[in-house]
């Protein structure tokens, strides 16, 4: 810290009988590091100025003998701080009103420092789109939970799990047709420039192209398929209806992406509330007009209705403020990268279809529909604590596509941030399971506490695996990005199978929290395989530049004309 002789040396010619008393406080105070708080006898404190020109340096400042030490919240974070020595004294652009401290039932430094952690978080595009994301996928959820609950004591158990089955598979299908093309949007819009409309559009039709085909094969096949779900076939109009329900909701999947890619994550709470009110909405009349299919009716309405504003925010307001803001590209994705990208992340993609959207099938099959109504409502809680690791992982990637340089921090960022939301949530829902699923009914409470409690412990190792994933996909390592869903996958799956006829809904839950923990140990055994590597501090590569010198002691033996010369 530097100090200025023009306020020095005033300072000191007026000091009292004392002065080496003070020279010994700033001695005390000088030895300290620059971000230590000084903690001395009762007349001493010390507190940090803002210096209201920002090209000012630092100024030591002394006072009388009975000198205080105060630190304040420095406004600017890269300026130093400035250390003054007495009660009375004279800052270079404020009075003494302005450097004495102001009483009331709240400082003003306490009021600062309870509003620093969120500036902060709103100064990193990373954390703010991303708890938008999770602003908008807890919304989703809460409201998500208050359908279920007016469901569950609307219809019986067996006509929600039927209608929960329905929404399952079509949420498959979407995701099947959809290509997995979602995390391309994340991945490949940041840096796709003027071509960014374009891309999306050519991702839309390919997408409805191929729900259009899957949804009308379903259809035929649905009796040899899931003889459960003979009821999306009782009418032409509901034919009709799961075809467009599975096109829409390729399209509401794909929305989400390219909204996180263009940077307009901030809408993504409007739409998904949205969203969730008009499926409430919905339920009430379609019940009485469709007593068997009323469930699946709202919900696949809603996303229809949903796709058009969202869809004209994206196109005439994201993506013109996203160019506005973003510097022209360099040279825009190929064909090529898209393609080499895209078909290891399918299956990645795929394999995550199967363990969310096609276990509910497996349970209807095995277990009935009844408890496939049971595992719905589950679930609905379970996931939405495992959406904080996806959601902020969609935003790390976004923000790390363009610029890897700081990936490995952003992803350490990213990880404490996920931990400070998720492990207050899990042990909150581990707390009270019992009495969030007596929501939904007793028979409900009774059954599913286990399962619950289970799916709710898995999203903490869930938030390494998610991580992980982001990661290497930001960084093309498509090949680990498809092993570790592989592995959850069929580590899920398999154990699904072994312990759901013993344990029931109990042994699927635990076959998550397996499957998730067993694949999270080995990511945080072996970082190297998808952790960046951090800096080397300035010594080390000094002394290893040294160490690679010719003729250095220790690394290189010197030749034999040398070794003569030498003698």
């Amino acid at each position: 810290m530097k100090i200025r002789s023009a306020a020095v040396v005033p300072a000191l010619a007026c000091a009292s009988a004392n002065t080496w008393a003070a020279f010994a406080d700033l001695r005390q105070v000088l030895a300290l590091p620059s971000k230590t708080a000084f903690t001395g006898d009762s007349n001493a404190m010390l507190r940090r100025v803002h210096q209201r020109d920002e090209d000012q340096e630092p100024t030591l400042i002394f006072g009388d003998s009975y000198a205080m030490l105060r630190r304040v919240h420095q406004r600017d974070e890269d300026q130093e701080p400035t250390l003054i020595l007495g009660d009375a004294v004279s800052v270079p652009g404020k009075s003494r009103s302005e450097t004495a401290p102001r009483r009331g039932i709240l400082p003003r430094r306490a009021l600062r420092w309870s509003v620093r952690p969120l500036v902060l978080v709103l100064r990193d595009p990373m954390l703010r789109n991303g708890y938008a994301l999770v602003l908008g996928a807890g919304l989703t959820q809460l409201i998500g939970v208050l359908y279920w609950v007016m469901a569950a004591r609307s219809y019986p158990a067996a006509v929600v799990g039927r209608n929960s089955a329905a929404i399952s598979i079509t949420l498959f299908l979407s995701g099947l047709a959809e290509l997995n093309l979602m995390s391309t949007l994340v991945r490949f819009l940041p840096i796709s420039g003027t071509r960014s409309a374009r891309l999306i559009l050519i991702v839309y039709a390919a997408s409805a192209s191929v729900s259009a085909l899957i949804g009308l094969c379903f259809v035929v096949l649905i009796s040899h398929v899931e003889p459960q779900l003979g009821f999306l076939r009782s009418s032409p109009f509901l034919v009709l209806w799961f075809v467009v329900s599975v096109i829409t909701g390729a399209i509401f999947v794909l929305q989400d992406s390219a909204l996180t890619g263009v940077r307009a994550a901030s809408f993504v709470p409007v739409e998904n509330t949205g969203f969730s009110l008009v499926k409430l909405a919905l339920m009430f009349p379609l019940m009485r007009l469709l007593p068997t299919a009323g469930i699946y009716l709202s919900w696949t309405a809603a996303f229809a209705i949903s796709v058009i504003p969202t869809n004209a925010y994206l196109f005439f307001r994201a993506i013109p403020r996203h160019l506005r803001a973003q510097p022209p590209a360099a040279e825009p994705p190929r064909f090529s990268d898209i393609r080499s990208f895209l078909v290891p992340d399918s299956l990645a993609g795929y394999c995550m279809l199967a363990c969310t959207t096609g276990l509910p099938l497996l349970i209807i099959d095995r277990l009935g529909p009844a408890a496939a109504g049971h595992y719905a409502l589950a679930w609905i809680i379970g996931f939405s604590l495992y959406l904080v690791s996806l959601n902020m992982g969609s935003s790390l990637t976004v923000e790390t596509a363009a610029d890897q340089s700081e990936l490995r921090d952003r992803c350490l960022r990213c990880i404490t941030h996920q931990a400070k939301l998720l492990v207050p949530a899990v042990a909150l829902i581990i707390a009270i399971a019992p009495y969030v699923l007596m929501l939904f009914g007793p028979g409900y409470a009774a059954a599913d506490v286990g399962a619950l409690r289970l799916l709710a412990l898995a999203a903490l190792p869930a938030l390494i695996t998610n991580t992980a994933i982001s990661v290497t996909r930001s960084q093309r390592r498509m090949r680990i990005v498809a092993g570790i869903q592989v592995s959850i996958c069929v580590l899920m799956l398999g154990l699904s199978l072994v312990l759901m006829d013993r344990l029931g809904l109990t042994g699927v839950g635990a076959a998550w929290l397996i499957a998730q923990g067993t694949t999270a140990a080995a990511l945080v055994a072996w970082p190297r395989f998808w952790l960046p590597a951090g800096r080397r501090p300035r010594h080390a590569d000094r002394a290893r530049r040294k160490r690679r010198r010719p003729g250095h002691n220790g690394t290189r033996e010197r030749p034999a004309g040398h070794r003569r010369l030498a003698q």
